[in-house]
């Protein structure tokens, strides 16, 4: 974390066919963070986290849910960790050139 505390921004990117697990289990896990475990209930984690996707529209996920993207990859802000979920959507995921190119620029 930085030395000035502020909270660091995790983004996990979902897409269409996203296994619902592989972003579900990591996005509990940052957001379950707590450096001080005795505080725990009266602070927040020290991690933002955010859902990422091409656009705001709704993604299905592989077993069919619908759910919202916190924010398009063209209006992500800065992040300090990039997490890529995989699922049966991955597969054409793989494919989109827009996605791979933002991929690549923000490693």
């Amino acid at each position: 974390m930085s030395q000035d505390n502020q909270r660091q921004r995790v983004g996990i990117l979902v897409y269409p066919g996203v296994e619902l697990l592989d972003f579900c289990g990591p996005y509990e896990v940052f957001t379950s963070v707590r450096l001080n475990e005795e505080r725990r209930y009266e602070e927040s984690s020290p991690l933002e986290v955010l859902l990422l996707s091409e656009n705001l529209e709704a993604i299905k996920a592989h077993n069919g849910l619908r759910f919202f993207p916190d924010c398009a990859l063209d209006d992500c802000p800065a992040l300090d960790v990039l997490t890529i979920p995989g699922g049966m959507g991955i597969r054409e995921a793989i494919r989109n050139e827009k996605l791979i190119r933002w991929i690549k620029e923000r490693g």
